[in-house]
């Protein structure tokens, strides 16, 4: 069983990689919980991000970019990816003032990636429960 077959809700925000559908038929344990890592280091990682900005630090806003365009993308939050690689465009382009409307646009994003995976997690775990009952 996959996770769209025990959790069958819409992903607009959030696309089940292949690997995550995997590791939930192996160990739904371990999913929730790096979904869990996955959701504390993207909060960080958006708040080092402003105060990167804040500082004006170009090339640390890029890296922090990157790296959380790497995980967004690794855990399926593509729409979070694709607006990464417009702020890294946008920072390169036109330095780090120009993104600041595209990081509010990213946490908006991150925002509903949250509560698609939380909403995922806590319907699964019923699920696995009411079997065990």
């Amino acid at each position: 069983m996959s996770i769209d077959d025990a959790c069958p809700f819409s992903h607009s925000a959030w696309t089940v990689p292949e690997f995550l559908d995997q590791l939930f038929v192996e160990d739904p344990q371990f999913l929730d919980e790096l979904v869990q890592l996955f959701i504390q280091d993207t909060t960080a990682k958006l708040t080092v991000l402003q105060e990167q900005r804040s500082l004006n630090n170009t090339k640390a806003v890029g890296e922090t970019l990157h790296a959380l365009k790497g995980s967004c993308r690794q855990m399926g939050a593509m729409k979070m990816g694709d607006i990464l690689d417009e702020l890294e465009e946008r920072l390169a382009r036109d330095g780090s003032d120009a993104a600041h409307e595209s990081l509010v646009t990213l946490e908006s994003a991150f925002h509903s990636v949250r509560w698609e995976m939380e909403d995922g997690i806590i319907k699964l775990d019923k699920r696995r429960t009411a079997k065990h009952t």
